[in-house]
């Protein structure tokens, strides 16, 4: 049980360690903060959903 929680822990903060590269690495290619990178990722994942909503209501409309 001890090794099964030292593993989540370390995958936890390997997570962690590649979010913060990932992060860095798109915000300098675009030359934007870490926080715009992440609000454009939201605004995007939102009207992702609201398109999916809209195709959602209207798949079966004529």
């Amino acid at each position: 049980m001890e090794t099964t929680i030292k593993t989540e822990e370390q995958k936890k903060e390997y997570n962690q360690i590649l979010d913060n590269y990932n992060d860095e690495y798109w915000a300098k290619k675009y030359g934007v903060t870490a926080e715009e990178l992440k609000q454009a990722a939201n605004n995007i994942s939102i009207t992702a959903k609201i398109i999916a909503a809209n195709i959602k209501n209207n798949a079966f409309a004529v």
